[in-house]
């Protein structure tokens, strides 16, 4: 399923507000079984489409209890490279690895933990929220 860019880029989806969120992240270690677990995940995972809907319905009931679910995906680099996707998707910071490598260029003087000052210490993120 996700042997290009092309098929993942539809997936990008604008930022929701919520009320929980957690952030799983995952190095890949077996490409194989990840593309197989992954097949499976992918279902889940909220399509551009919903998160509009779900935007919608927010607008219409501010503060309303909705029990709005999304579940994401996102890959850096290395995880592209990983799973042998190799195309560019045009962004200079995105496609030359890891933003950690222009941490003093783009102004960002925090201090990071551990697994983020490296490039490669992790290939994605699970995004799960509720709001």
């Amino acid at each position: 399923m996700f042997s290009s860019f092309s098929v993942l880029k539809p997936r990008i989806n604008i930022y929701i507000h919520q009320r929980w969120e957690r952030f799983k992240f995952f190095r890949i270690t077996n490409v194989t079984k990840f593309r197989k677990d992954l097949d499976k995940y992918y279902p889940r995972v909220t399509s551009s489409e919903k998160t509009k809907k779900d935007l919608k319905d927010i607008d219409a009931r501010p503060g309303g209890n909705l029990n709005i679910t999304s579940n994401g995906i996102g890959f850096n680099k290395a995880g592209l490279r990983e799973l042998d996707i190799i195309e560019t998707i045009g962004d200079p910071h995105f496609d030359q690895g890891s933003q950690v490598k222009e941490k003093d260029l783009l102004g960002d003087m925090a201090e990071y933990r551990k697994v983020f000052k490296t490039d490669g210490g992790h290939h994605g993120v699970f995004i799960i929220c509720s709001g």
